[in-house]
């Protein structure tokens, strides 16, 4: 390290120009229009590099929140909060993510930690459960049980035409060196148009990061236990 003795140094800096601000201008003055002009222009200047700078358009997740009905003996009259609805969701997942297969003989205990952990209780809770227990016995999960491999909530990373795509799928199983993937929703009702962009990007994004083809594309609507194909050409 190198040592300065300052004292030999001429600290003392004049400024070169007085700061004044004369406070009684009236706003006509010529000053306080120059000023306020200036203002505007740094204003507009600072909007377009702000917006040139947003990460929204270099970033996408194709999964989007579930805006869930409340369930029978819950609270009635319209759709339910936000919050309440997203917590149901999230907690109908965390159970299709935990629980054992193929005999689901845990899900009790699972769905009590799950239900601590989103604030889930009552009837919520009841038809969670429900669901989960429901949907273990069916037929797309008697094929998850015979199949080669399987993935609950599989993180992706994907770059497509310059945007970064990321999120989990649902549930993505192998039969034969094929993959299908299987989303869930608790909608009241399966619209399964809203969700084929989605389930396109994750059809590409699998394809890309595996090479494995994906054969199948399935949304499994839990509350009306309807199961609906996502065909290619209308992925396209």
């Amino acid at each position: 390290f190198v040592l300065h003795d300052t004292s030999r140094y001429s600290l003392e800096t004049s400024p070169a120009e007085a700061l004044k601000i004369e406070l009684d201008l009236p706003e006509s003055s010529r000053v306080v229009q120059v000023a306020l002009q200036r203002r505007q222009q740094w204003q507009a200047a600072r909007a377009r590099a702000t917006a040139h700078l947003r990460c929204d358009k270099y970033f996408a997740a194709p999964s989007h929140p579930e805006f869930a009905p409340t369930p029978a003996g819950g609270t009635k009259g319209g759709r339910v909060k936000e919050d309440g609805a997203l917590a149901f969701g999230s907690f109908v997942h965390r159970l299709l993510e935990q629980v054992s297969l193929p005999s689901g003989d845990d899900l009790d205990r699972i769905a009590r930690s799950a239900a601590e952990e989103f604030g889930i209780h009552g009837a919520w809770l009841a038809e969670g459960r429900a669901l989960v227990r429901r949907a273990l016995t069916s037929e797309l999960f008697g094929r998850v049980r015979n199949a080669d491999a399987v993935y609950r909530e599989l993180p992706f990373t994907d770059v497509h035409e310059g945007v970064l795509w990321e999120g989990a799928m649902d549930l993505v199983f192998m039969e034969k060196g094929q993959a299908v993937i299987v989303d869930f929703k608790t909608d009241e009702e399966p619209h399964p148009e809203r969700y084929h962009s989605q389930m396109t990007a994750y059809r590409r994004s699998l394809e890309k990061i595996s090479g494995l083809p994906v054969k199948e594309a399935w949304i499994y609507f839990l509350r009306p236990d309807k199961v609906v194909s996502i065909k290619d050409a209308a992925m396209v």
